[in-house]
């Protein structure tokens, strides 16, 4: 539905593009994603009406570092299923990277608490003056 945003929290998992979400479920998603059974449109007026194309091209604009405007030149008049193939080829490219690596991450524990344990230590190391320069200025006693 075009009119509401993307959410985590939208019972379907159709609603959205999860960051884990595998390549076939990223193809499936926006094969899915409602559209009407007109072709592409050809100029920004017409595409403003249909909110779920204009939706997803958005998003192709997007992922895709392009504008509105140029979607448009490239996909006017060609077959919707065209274009949502490119959408989900052009998420993939730039998603699925991101998956395999946060999955990698998140299996390595032993690297994510040394990750964690380095961000300590620092903020210790540059917390530990100002703490100190407080305790002075109220009259605290250094530990």
């Amino acid at each position: 539905d075009a009119s509401k945003k993307m959410s985590k929290s939208d019972v379907s998992d159709y609603s959205r593009v999860m960051l884990s979400d595998s390549e076939e479920e990223i193809s499936l998603k926006i094969k899915k994603a409602k559209t009407d059974a007109e072709v592409f449109p050809d100029n920004k007026a017409s595409a403003e009406k249909r909110k779920e194309v204009f939706n997803l091209m958005h998003i192709y604009a997007s992922i895709n570092e392009m504008e509105i405007d140029d979607v448009i030149k490239d996909f006017a008049n060609t077959e919707l299923s065209n274009f949502k193939k490119k959408l989900a080829d052009s998420l993939i490219s730039v998603l699925v990277p991101i998956n395999k690596e946060m999955k990698k991450l998140i299996s390595d524990g032993k690297y994510l608490d040394s990750i964690l344990e380095k961000g300590a230590e620092r903020a210790s190391s540059l917390a530990r003056p100002v703490i100190k320069e407080v305790y002075e200025k109220i009259g605290f006693l250094n530990r």
